[in-house]
């Protein structure tokens, strides 16, 4: 909607034990995944203030997946900066919600990643900062599809890192991307 946002302050909102039950409706078969227990924080947040609030958000899946979000956030002007950390995904965990738009089979092993992002959209444009410091595949196995190769890959171990990688879309013009 035009016009600004509405005043709103957060001194402190706290979400502890909580749970989520997610499905893919579009797939056959609706697969379904529950994170649990969820915790979630926000402190200090103001609506109507470039200063924002510090959030930090914690879960685990049923499968010992862990996931974890914290950074700030700011609605006027829109913008958050944080990290994102996921650890132990299994590898028939993706295919079930994405195996369709994969182009390869995952057969087995587990992911983990830090991810550190720097988000902003005002009237400049859109502004993307990402950096992987910590990429790890742990005896990973794939089979590719002929879209992306035909055959099969096993790593034991592989420790990674991408970045920083700067993504920038001003109005009027395309997408630009910095990387280093």
């Amino acid at each position: 909607s035009e016009g600004p946002s509405p005043a709103v302050t957060v001194d402190t909102l706290s979400v502890e034990r909580g749970r989520i039950v997610f499905a893919d409706m579009s797939q056959p078969g609706r697969p379904e995944e529950i994170l649990a227990p969820i915790t979630f924080g926000l402190k200090d947040f103001h609506t109507t203030s470039d200063r924002g609030g510090d959030f930090a958000f914690a879960a685990q899946s049923q499968h010992g997946e862990h996931f974890s979000w914290n950074g700030d956030l700011s609605i006027a002007p829109v913008m958050s900066r944080g990290t994102i950390t996921v650890a132990a995904l299994q590898s028939g965990t993706i295919p079930t919600f994405l195996s369709h738009r994969l182009p390869v089979t995952l057969n087995a092993g587990t992911i983990g990643f830090r991810a550190n992002y720097a988000f902003a959209y005002g009237p400049g444009g859109l502004q993307l900062n990402l950096s992987l410091p910590d990429i790890t595949l742990t005896a990973l196995s794939l089979t590719g599809h002929d879209t992306a190769f035909n055959g099969s890959l096993t790593l034991d171990r592989l420790a990674a890192n991408i970045g920083p990688v700067a993504l920038a879309r001003v109005k009027g013009q395309i997408v630009r991307l910095n990387g280093a």
